[in-house]
């Protein structure tokens, strides 16, 4: 299991691949290096590689449901922050430590990414 995570590295799992290509943009021009996950039981295997500083994680996905694999991630020694993107307009109670609310301005994803790097 990784020691540490890498500090600004993010973990983006996504089954979207437009939505994916727009957020790696996003966060590739902000200077962060970035890993993509078309799958839950995908980011596991990452996770297993390395722990990213934050992750990024679609809510509705095939396979893993989102809190089984927020238990999975944790019990890999992954204490950073996970910030939840959906299209529901209520959020779903999960243990996450941001939401962002599909669509969303480029400026709140990366608003949202540098307050919880600096809170971490």
């Amino acid at each position: 299991m990784p020691a540490e995570s890498q500090p600004r590295t993010v973990l983006l799992v996504d089954d979207d691949a437009p939505t994916r290509r727009v957020i790696s943009l996003i966060v590739r021009q902000a200077g962060y290096e970035l890993n993509e996950a078309v799958s839950r039981e995908d980011a596991l295997e990452a996770l297993d590689r390395s722990l990213p500083a934050v992750v990024i994680m679609d809510y509705r996905m095939p396979g893993l449901a989102p809190e089984d694999f927020i238990d999975q991630i944790r019990a890999r020694g992954f204490d950073g922050p996970l910030i939840l993107c959906t299209a529901m307009s209520k959020a779903p109670n999960l243990p996450v430590d941001g939401v962002l609310l599909k669509p969303f301005d480029p400026d709140d994803l990366l608003a949202k990414l540098e307050e919880l790097l600096r809170d971490a």
